[in-house]
């Protein structure tokens, strides 16, 4: 019993080892670019044991995907929950301000599917239509997300927001201004003399997103929600 307990702790072990490494890859090189060479040697295996354990590239990237997601939809789990019966414009802060900060805290997340979007999500789609993986972390993550959506509608509903936009788009785009913001911090970074990349500077970010965001949607006339 020792024995097989040392030895699934041992396969758990290099498994996560090879996963980590996959990720760092992957996120910095897409699908195409990452060489499983690179990913053994960094996790310190041979590539036999990597095809051993995740048979091929396609269900390796597969795994890093569906691992990565289940990761952001854990930490958003439960934000949501509880604040049904607040103000729309309250729930709102409360969810993007979480969403931001899970961005900030995987930062392979934002930069995997932004190589994605780029490239058509032809990986993705290969790996869906394949049965590869059912993208159980990905469901998660729009589940979570679209619990905002009866919200939004309920606050519509009362004239705290806009009752003619697209809930469903703006939470994307509110999602994508996350992202973007941790993509485009190297650029922005050429334009500012100060670091960008330390949590005051990401705290004002974060705020002015959800500020410009609400600006948008709230109702003109509505009266201020109480944070």
């Amino acid at each position: 019993m020792k024995k097989q307990a040392a030895r699934a702790r041992n396969s758990g072990e290099t498994q996560g080892a090879i996963l980590r490494a996959a990720e760092n890859e992957f996120a910095e090189k897409g699908f195409s670019g990452a060489r499983v060479d690179k990913i053994a040697a960094s996790a310190g295996v041979n590539k036999a044991l990597l095809y051993h354990y995740f048979h091929d590239k396609h269900r390796l990237y597969a795994t890093v995907l569906e691992r990565l997601m289940k990761r952001v939809a854990e930490k958003l789990s439960g934000v949501v929950v509880g604040l049904e019966g607040d103000r729309a414009e309250n729930v709102l802060r409360k969810v993007f301000a979480a969403y931001f900060d899970v961005v900030k805290a995987e930062p392979a997340y934002a930069r995997l599917f932004i190589r994605e979007a780029a490239a058509g999500w032809e990986t993705i789609r290969e790996i869906e239509d394949a049965g590869t993986t059912s993208m159980v972390g990905a469901e998660s993550v729009d589940t979570t997300l679209g619990a905002l959506l009866p919200v939004l509608a309920r606050g519509a509903a009362a004239g705290e927001l806009r009752g003619d936009l697209d809930f469903t788009f703006l939470i994307s785009m509110a999602g994508a201004f996350c992202r973007f913001s941790f993509l485009l911090m190297p650029r922005l970074q050429l334009l500012y003399p100060a670091p960008l990349d330390n949590d005051g500077v990401l705290a004002r970010a974060r705020d002015q997103i959800i500020e410009l965001f609400l600006n948008g949607i709230i109702a003109r006339g509505a009266a201020p929600a109480n944070n």
